[in-house]
């Protein structure tokens, strides 16, 4: 990624070569955790070995709004009693833009963050680690796996909203295939803690359309804001 500090109190991001968005995203959230220092009570709650993983950054990706532009995409305030003041909205695609003010306000140049960012990127690429599977569930590879199965999403349409209307179908399509659970849920099977596994046995009690439609109707709200990765 590369980045640009502008008189607008902002500091732009764009994901470049063959780095994907959600990729970036979850590498500066790591990092300006990681980088963060306790100030204050936040000494109580600090732990200096804590490296924030993949899966804990996951958790703090706000996936509800991602495919409206501009959309907020990470506040992240005081985190395990670190002063992170890290706020990301998604401007356009491969394009995020951060308070840079907010951050350099309590944190100092915001370029020492950002670099460990790229760091942590290359890092991951050279490690061969797989992904984490939320990424395949959202925005544009959202849009781009469904495609394979005929389905476009609706004008304006969020994520979720995309996801639980073509669930019925979708499910009737790969004849009960966990896949379709998976486009429920945003995350691969191996992703689903206790309860998601569970709920997805109820799945098999009416497979009719209006069963399957229930079934996902009956969330109060999008799984992964219900059940973020931990």
């Amino acid at each position: 990624m590369k980045y640009e500090k502008k008189d607008d109190g902002t500091t732009h991001v764009y994901v470049e070569n063959a780095e994907g968005e959600f990729e970036v995203l979850r590498a500066i959230v790591q990092a300006t955790f990681d980088s963060a220092v306790p100030v204050g009570m936040g000494f109580l709650h600090y732990d200096a070995s804590h490296k924030m993983n993949r899966n804990q950054a996951e958790s703090l990706i706000n996936k509800t709004d991602w495919d409206i532009v501009p959309a907020s995409v990470v506040s992240m305030d005081y985190v395990a009693g670190r002063q992170v003041k890290t706020y990301i909205k998604r401007l356009e695609k491969n394009h995020f833009g951060i308070s840079t003010r907010t951050f350099e306000r309590d944190r100092g140049d915001i370029s020492a963050m950002l670099d460990l960012a790229n760091e942590t990127i290359l890092k991951e690429r050279n490690s061969g680690e797989k992904v984490v599977s939320v990424s395949m569930f959202i925005g544009e590879n959202l849009d781009k796996r469904l495609a394979e199965y005929g389905f476009k999403r609706n004008l304006n349409e969020k994520d979720w909203d995309f996801r639980k209307r073509i669930f019925p179908t979708l499910y009737a399509k790969t004849k009960g295939d966990p896949r379709a659970i998976e486009f429920l849920y945003g995350k691969s099977a191996k992703d689903w803690n206790d309860v998601e596994g569970m709920l997805s046995m109820a799945v098999g009690f009416d497979q009719s359309p209006q069963g399957l439609k229930k079934f996902a109707d009956d969330f109060a709200d999008d799984p992964l804001v219900m059940f973020p990765l931990k």
